[in-house]
């Protein structure tokens, strides 16, 4: 998302992942950051004002799937094995 944005030089510096959108929603609704999403899923709480979209930056990307972990974790074995599978299985 970054790099399609034209932001590739922005590193966060701690991140946190969760199983489900729903609850990366929830919790930047309560307070813990910002959550990644298209507009349609949070479009409820952005017109209950629970949340806001904090600058008109829009992406579109035709891919809808992300593989993300924190860096140290880049050559882990369980990462690279799941990446290189994922990478096989949708080209």
């Amino acid at each position: 998302w970054l790099r399609t944005a034209g932001l590739a030089e922005l590193q966060p510096k701690r991140t946190i992942t969760y199983d489900h959108l729903s609850i990366a929603l929830s919790a930047a609704e309560a307070g813990h950051g910002v959550a990644l999403s298209s507009q349609f899923l949070c479009e409820q709480r952005l017109a209950a004002g629970r949340l806001c979209v904090p600058f008109d930056l829009r992406v579109r990307s035709a891919s809808t799937y992300h593989l993300v972990c924190r860096p140290e974790s880049l050559e882990d074995p369980r990462i690279t094995a799941l990446r290189d599978w994922l990478v096989d299985a949708l080209a």
